[in-house]
């Protein structure tokens, strides 16, 4: 059955398994001191359990400085990832992404980032969190993301207008993380649009962060209107309790979008699979 069909259907059995992307999500590893290593290895596996048992063949899980912490180091924390997705036997196309936390000074990103490259685990960077700090501090860490062919996004859910166009500007992300503020902005849509970047779009998080009221004023129709590609993610699996699958049904029921049209952003997310693929030839 075609995915616009189970939409109109309801048929939430042929939507789960149906193929589709999570291009942000977030798995950070918790615990306190006793036992880290055990409960990240425990939060890794029910991930990857997560996203096989919802469909996801593209996965771009996202891991911050709370990743290297819970195990140590960095590579402790890559080397069980890769132990718990052999055990799992999966056939996911994962793309790891390194997410840098605005307020780090300069030197200190700069530090995490080199460890978290030696690795050869991440495949991406993003920088989040609420901060005034300028684009200007994280210049020279975008630079070299280009040098080890990472994808480079920007988390853009919290900033003024003038901070959106900086990040834009200074560090020329490939990808925007949430984003939805842009919607009020026409010259912020058109440079988007121009610039041709992907918009990870995650709506479950954006109602419950309060930055829009419902599925059915999300600005994700606006900003697909408008041309800009976006893709339907869930933030965090246990956070939000809520599916990518479940994310299509809300955003169909609730009228944000046609059926139709869900299927082009799911096709949309699966298609970054070659892109990634063909950056990490070159």
């Amino acid at each position: 059955m075609r995915f616009a069909d189970a939409l109109r259907q309801g048929d939430k059995v042929a939507l789960k398994i149906a193929e589709k992307a999570n291009m942000h999500n977030h798995i950070d590893s918790v615990g306190d001191m006793k036992g880290r290593w055990r409960v990240g290895s425990k939060r890794i596996g029910r991930a990857l359990e997560e996203a096989a048992n919802d469909g996801i063949t593209v996965w771009s899980p996202c891991f911050s400085n709370r990743f290297k912490r819970s195990f140590s180091d960095f590579e402790r924390g890559v080397e069980c990832f890769r132990h718990q997705y052999d055990e799992s036997r999966s056939n996911i196309k994962v793309y790891p992404g390194l997410i840098i936390r605005k307020g780090c000074k300069a030197y200190e990103a700069e530090q995490m980032f080199e460890e978290a490259m030696r690795t050869g685990f991440f495949k991406t960077i993003d920088i989040i969190g609420m901060s005034s700090m300028s684009a200007d501090e994280y210049v020279n860490m975008y630079r070299k993301a280009v040098e080890y062919g990472l994808i480079k996004r920007v988390h853009i859910d919290e900033c003024a207008d003038a901070d959106i166009i900086e990040y834009i500007e200074k560090l020329n992300p490939d990808e925007i993380s949430h984003g939805t503020a842009i919607a009020n902005s026409e010259y912020i849509m058109s440079l988007v649009k121009e610039r041709g970047l992907h918009m990870h779009i995650c709506p479950a998080s954006d109602i419950r962060q309060g930055y829009c009221k419902g599925y059915a004023s999300h600005p994700i129709r606006k900003l697909y209107e408008y041309g800009i590609n976006v893709t339907v993610n869930v933030d965090n699996y246990t956070l939000y309790d809520e599916t990518v699958t479940d994310e299509y049904y809300n955003l169909y029921k609730s009228g944000a979008l046609g059926a139709d049209e869900l299927e082009w952003i799911r096709m949309c997310g699966l298609e970054l699979e070659k892109k990634y693929f063909l950056k990490a030839l070159l």
